[in-house]
């Protein structure tokens, strides 16, 4: 209603990516992610088959769009060096977490999740959907490495999420790598669980190549000791600053390296739960939401609009 008027409405925001059409109105795209595109790219740079291109929608929609609006830094860089569009067009939003559900949880909720999911040995948790780009596998082969110089070996491997059938070829991995009976699938969980799960676990594993991904600011929100990637493919960095321990994605040892701090010194688990739940204090869904207010009434004309493009990223 704030951006209506009679007989139409001043800004038509489009969250799925795509413009139709022309509008009277002023238009706004939001570009979650090129996945398709950056991948299919990848795949003809390694000499790999690609499969069929992608439909190439996204970049003619952000040049149609008066602003453009994404959830990385990368994902601006993915449309400048794809698309050409134009850096001062394009506003960083970054995600959120619902805070009235993702936080802290205390002792009794903790052990109560424990009893419930069979949980009482520490545990690498690992978030749905899943995806060769999450890398649950080099986190398993950094936790097989661990266990041949005898650190880690009470460690177990949670997956939470559908199961389909990638999970069946990260179980198979465990399976080869002597880790079959440490690993636990329990399929879809209730929403409210997963902040006890998530500050339970010992570790959350996120070292994604590409993309975030809303379970690191979930984790981050519940105060959990978060692994994830130090690419800038991965958007991880200006996601977590320094709410959780980066780590090369590519690099088995280096995923290793971070287990290894963890399991040796506790009190490095303890301060990066500290961390993270200041880090996602700052990232919640109302700040998100006055960030979209902001670019609205820039296109509207009811105040100066907001660049926060590359700036974004420290103030986010």
């Amino acid at each position: 209603r704030l951006f209506t008027r009679p007989g139409g409405f001043d800004v038509f925001h489009s969250l799925s990516g795509y413009l139709s059409a022309a509008r009277q109105a002023k238009t706004i795209v939001t570009v979650h992610d090129l996945m398709p595109e950056v991948f299919y790219r990848q795949a003809l740079a390694q000499g790999r088959e690609p499969g069929p291109p992608p439909a190439e929608l996204l970049g003619p929609s952000a040049r149609r769009a008066d602003r453009v609006i994404v959830t990385s830094s990368g994902t601006r860089d993915d449309l400048v060096r794809l698309y050409s569009i134009d850096p001062a067009k394009i506003t960083i939003i970054l995600y959120g977490a619902d805070g009235a559900l993702f936080r802290s949880s205390d002792r009794a909720r903790l052990a109560a999740i424990r009893e419930r999911y069979g949980l009482q040995d520490p545990f690498v948790l690992f978030l749905g959907p899943f995806q060769e780009r999450h890398n649950s596998e080099r986190v398993l082969e950094a936790a097989a490495s661990l266990r041949r110089e005898g650190l880690g070996r009470d460690l177990r491997f949670v997956f939470v999420g559908k199961p389909n059938a990638y999970l069946d070829l990260i179980t198979e991995h465990a399976r080869r790598l002597g880790l079959e009976g440490d690993t636990r699938r329990l399929g879809y969980v209730p929403r409210e669980d997963l902040p006890a799960l998530y500050q339970a676990a010992f570790a959350v594993a996120h070292p994604t190549t590409y993309g975030g991904g809303l379970p690191v600011y979930e984790s981050m929100a519940s105060g959990a000791a978060l692994i994830t990637s130090n690419t800038a493919e991965s958007t991880m960095p200006e996601i977590v600053e320094d709410g959780a321990l980066t780590v090369d994605p590519y690099d088995v040892a280096d995923i290793a390296r971070s287990l290894a701090s963890l399991i040796r010194d506790p009190a490095l688990g303890d301060r990066l739960r500290q961390r993270a739940l200041a880090r996602g204090q700052r990232l919640t869904w109302r700040e998100a939401a006055r960030r979209y207010v902001r670019v609205y009434e820039g296109l509207a004309g009811r105040a100066r609009p907001s660049a926060e493009t590359g700036t974004s990223r420290s103030s986010s």
